[in-house]
């Protein structure tokens, strides 16, 4: 028997998961030629047979994640103009105003992002 002990504020059911994902959709700009998913859908029963519980923020850090590996993408193509440079530059710098930056990335990880 699996207990998951958490206050009920950090939790979220599956639904809520993806209400959050596609919020965050909301406030992020994809890379030029990238599209959101059509459909995000996270699991509702575990592989115990149990429902799924979501930790607070699950959802909106996977979103935030998409969004930046397609500004890295975009970074790592080559022949960009200098201006495509800045302009990508700029969005891959706003991952600090990220839930996943803020919540998820520790400490010692975040200069890997800061550069």
């Amino acid at each position: 028997m699996i207990i998951v002990i958490a206050p009920p504020n950090l939790l979220g059911q599956p639904q809520r998961g993806v209400a959050d994902y596609q919020a965050e959709e909301g406030h992020l700009t994809l890379a030029p030629g990238w599209k959101w998913p059509t459909a995000v859908a996270y699991a509702t029963v575990g592989p115990d047979g149990r429902s799924m519980v979501y930790q607070s923020g699950f959802a909106t850090t996977q979103a935030d994640h998409y969004w930046y590996c397609s500004w890295e993408t975009d970074w790592l193509r080559q022949r960009l103009s200098r201006t495509e440079r800045v302009d990508v530059r700029k969005q891959l710098e706003s991952v600090r105003r990220t839930h996943m930056y803020v919540n998820d990335i520790i400490a010692v990880d975040r200069p890997l992002f800061d550069h």
